[in-house]
């Protein structure tokens, strides 16, 4: 907005201030499409017939926000260690429920073996998953 092309018109606005700042601390993505392969490629469609254009469920400014903000959703992120990602792979097998996950320990623990200190383990990795999922934008339901 407070580009040297946009000087005159911003000037002739009597709310200037009021859309300055309304416009502050958003991001613009501009989608220009200038061939037919482009339309093709971004619609998902295979020609350019009014009806495909017109008929596609493809929404290609996601597409290209994908692509800008590398876009991983949250089951995708690769856990640290083999450890951690037996962890998740229990957590997630027992649908995130940490009563579950404890009968199953229970299961595959000798007995000698302290389940308390094994829950720890899980409990820090759920907090932090959640903890990360609540943390998380996710700039696709802006545009979806």
């Amino acid at each position: 907005m407070e580009k040297a092309n946009n000087v005159n018109f911003m000037n002739g606005l009597s709310t200037k201030n009021e859309i300055l700042s309304y416009f502050k601390g958003k991001v613009r993505f501009e989608l220009n499409i200038n061939t037919k392969q482009q339309i093709r490629q971004l619609l998902n469609i295979p020609n350019n017939n009014i009806q495909n254009v017109l008929n596609t469920t493809a929404n290609p400014i996601l597409t290209v926000i994908d692509e800008a903000v590398k876009y991983v959703p949250q089951q995708q992120q690769k856990a640290q260690t083999l450890r951690n990602y037996e962890h998740e792979l229990l957590l997630k097998d027992c649908d995130y429920d940490l009563v579950k996950v404890e009968a199953k320990v229970r299961t595959l623990l000798s007995s000698t073996t302290s389940i308390t200190n094994k829950m720890k383990l899980y409990k820090a990795l759920y907090k932090r998953l959640q903890e990360n999922q609540n943390n998380a934008i996710d700039i696709r339901s802006l545009v979806a």
